[in-house]
């Protein structure tokens, strides 16, 4: 979907409609994926003395959370095999150069700082080299998000 999902480095810089300039569409699941809830982490204040039943935790400790793995369905679709190749393209050499990028969602109004981690379950959908028609891929593309980052997008 073109204008909806935007990717940039990680400082902001070379901001892109993912649909437009890496041919990708974010499918169903996007959203659940980006705003699960996170897992607190165990609490840094906690005593559990054997003469005594259960836990006791610190009441007044802070939360902090697990880093959140998170993979966001995607298919890379393209018209042809040019433009198939020059999406594939742009897509390895942004993510084989950019560790941490940022991800804004502009239905939700939020930007999410993730770190690239690979791709899972790479799926071609259609022959690359064909005499007309669109080419796809399905996959998963694999982020840690750690509740670092931004949280306003640039309409």
């Amino acid at each position: 979907m073109k204008g909806k999902y935007f990717i940039a480095k990680h400082d902001g810089t070379e901001r892109v409609d993912s649909g437009i300039y890496f041919g990708l569409v974010f499918k169903k699941g996007t959203y659940r994926e980006l705003l699960k809830p996170g897992i607190p982490k165990e609490p840094e204040y906690k005593m559990n003395f054997p003469d005594m039943n259960g836990t006791k935790y610190d009441m007044g400790a802070p939360i902090y959370f697990e880093s959140k793995k998170i993979k966001l369905p995607v298919m890379l679709e393209a018209l042809n095999e040019t433009d198939w190749w020059e999406f594939y393209s742009r897509f390895d050499l942004f993510f084989s150069s950019n560790r941490f990028f940022r991800f804004e969602v502009i239905d939700l109004n939020r930007g999410f700082l993730l770190k690239y981690e690979g791709v899972d379950g790479y799926e071609l959908l259609s022959p690359i080299k064909q005499s007309n028609g669109k080419v796809a891929a399905t996959f998963s593309l694999q982020a840690e998000y750690n509740y670092q980052g931004f949280t306003g997008v640039s309409a």
